[in-house]
Parts: C-alpha cells; structure tokens; sequence
C-alpha cells in the first residue's frame, strides 16, 4: 500500500520543514493526520 511510501516522503519534508520554519512540532501534528 501507499503506507510504506507516505513515510519516506514525510521524512524528506520533515528535514526541509525543520530548515525551513525547525519546527518539528508542526509537522508533528501533520504526519499523524497522514498516517
């Protein structure tokens, strides 16, 4: 399923979101919403 390939695109963001704003807490709320 796409399960397996949602987390590696989060993953990729996840590091762009933390250069970009760094902070992971908002992302954080996101993925759980995803997954």
């Amino acid at each position: 399923m796409v399960s397996s390939q949602h987390p590696l695109n989060w993953s990729r963001l996840e590091v762009v979101l933390l250069d970009l704003t760094g902070s992971k807490i908002s992302f954080r709320p996101v993925s759980i919403s995803f997954g």
